[in-house]
């Protein structure tokens, strides 16, 4: 069963996570459908994505949250009606089904501990441990936690197919 994963954004590329009988064998970050589509061998079996939700007293604009909706069914609209025979099954979840209120560097940790070491050179290796940690002593410490590197994206594409597949709790 092939399943991919994916975290939508709306002006930087989305992230992207391929899962093959249960182990993540691909990451990768695409601008469009066409960049998202280019290497695979296959649709995939089941497509999980993470649906953005405005929230009220949010700091989020609503534009951008929107932007990120409208980019996301693009790209699922690209690969479940590509012209393919076999389309994949559509699963979507709020943000707060799959990772609650836990922080990136949070979620990120608890993933790292599941991943095998295959897994985790996919996502980097010790480098992107290196940045998780950071994170998370400064978050610990109450210093405000932003990732703005396109990793940390690529680990909650990751995170969110760990999730579907029950290698991983809610929160991470």
């Amino acid at each position: 069963m092939i399943l991919w994963a994916l975290d939508p954004a709306a002006s930087k590329p989305h992230a992207l996570a391929e899962y093959r009988d249960g182990t993540l064998t691909r990451s990768w970050l695409a601008r469009d459908a066409r960049a998202a589509l280019a290497g695979s061998e296959s649709v995939p079996d089941v497509l999980v994505v993470e649906r953005p939700r405005i929230y009220p007293h949010s700091d989020a604009d609503p534009a951008d949250v929107l932007a990120v909706d409208r980019a996301l069914y693009l790209l699922v609209g690209a690969v479940t009606m590509g012209g393919t025979a076999s389309r994949p099954t559509l699963v979507e979840y709020l943000p707060a089904e799959w990772k609650g209120q836990a922080k990136k560097p949070i979620h990120h940790r608890r993933l790292w501990h599941v991943l095998t070491e295959p897994e985790r050179a996919l996502l980097g290796g010790a480098a992107t441990l290196a940045k998780i940690e950071i994170a998370t002593r400064a978050l610990a410490f109450g210093r405000r936690v932003s990732y703005t590197w396109s990793m940390g994206d690529r680990l909650d594409a990751a995170a969110l197919g760990a999730f579907q597949l029950k290698r991983i709790p809610k929160g991470g």
